[in-house]
Formats: C-alpha cells, structure tokens, sequence
C-alpha cells in the first residue's frame, strides 16, 4: 500500500472517529454530519502527511536496515 494512501486511511478514520464525537452534542444528524466532514479533512491531510511523515520513517528504516 502506497504511503499516500494508507495515510489517506488513517487520517479518514481519525477523522470520522473525532467528527462523530463531537456531532454527537448536537444529535445524530450531526454525528453524521461530522463524520462525513472531519472523515473528508482527515483523509485529505492524511493523504498529503503520510506520503511525507511515513515515508520518511522508512527511509530511515531503509538506511538503519543497510547499516547491520
């Protein structure tokens, strides 16, 4: 799975996990509400994060991993 995309995925269920909660103050239509948004905001961050932050991470795994 592409960096991209598996940040895209997790920043969608960070997102869509905090929209929901906070919808749930004001009733289920929000929940929904906030899920949708939060999940879209979340994915898109994530998206563009993750392609940077987790391919970096293996990167150093990479040189680490080339060092033993």
């Amino acid at each position: 799975m592409p960096d991209g995309v598996r940040g895209a995925v997790e920043g969608a269920m960070m997102g869509a996990w905090t929209g929901f909660w906070t919808g749930m103050l004001g009733g289920p239509v929000g929940a929904v509400v906030g899920m949708v948004s939060f999940g879209a905001v979340g994915a898109t961050v994530g998206g563009i994060s993750g392609d940077k932050i987790i391919g970096k991470r293996r990167y150093k795994e990479n040189l680490s991993y080339f060092k033993l």
